[in-house]
């Protein structure tokens, strides 16, 4: 987030680190572009203490796939699990011959997502067992029954919840533009000071 040095490859936190994404209001949210980010600002850090020794920076730092990988699954308490027939997993299929990582993948396939990989990248996604995108392209989603305001309709394409997530937003929007931010972020600050003295049996 821009607040400071990222801790994923710290040392000290190194083997308790993982990634993920919950917003885009300053970033990205795609797990291979994290990696990216924290690994070569990493780099940055511990290679300008080789260069201002007067030295030059011989090997390469790292590469970072397993905490976007087994760290994830650690930190929910699924590092034991495997994939097997039958399971709803969830799943993320790179394309390994995408003019980004062809060659790359054939010879490392882990780095070359971390290092390489776009979105564009991505062929397949399943979530809990479901096809939500194959050959690149997003599968058409069935409309429950909390979502029928969207459409009459029990299958909806992407480009017509991309239109209703367009609308939604113009009417976030306006509410957001009535709302009173330094009043709202005094009320914020004095419930924190209050739940934080009650904690300490103020």
């Amino acid at each position: 987030m821009g607040h400071g040095r990222p801790i994923c490859f710290n040392d000290y936190f190194r083997a308790n680190t993982c990634l993920g994404g919950d917003y885009q209001s300053n970033g990205g949210v795609g797990i291979p572009g994290e990696m990216k980010l924290g690994l070569q600002a990493e780099r940055g850090l511990r290679n300008q203490k080789i260069i201002d020794k007067g030295l030059i920076v011989r090997t390469v730092y790292r590469t970072g796939g397993t905490i976007g990988t087994i760290h994830g699954a650690r930190a929910i308490g699924m590092e034991e699990k495997s994939i097997e027939v039958g399971m709803l997993a969830d799943l993320v299929v790179f394309n390994a011959d995408s003019p980004s990582k062809v060659c790359a993948a054939q010879n490392n396939p882990v780095d070359t997502v971390v290092l390489f990989s776009t979105p564009a990248d991505v062929s397949a996604v399943v979530i809990d067992g479901q096809v939500r995108k194959l050959d690149g392209k997003l599968k058409n989603v069935k409309v429950t029954h909390d979502l029928r305001e969207l459409s009459r309709r029990d299958v909806l394409e992407w480009k017509e919840i991309a239109k209703h997530l367009s609308k939604r937003r113009e009417i976030y929007r306006e509410k957001i533009d009535k709302v009173d931010f330094e009043e709202a972020k005094r009320d914020w600050i004095t419930l924190r000071l209050g739940t934080l003295t009650s904690r300490n049996g103020g």
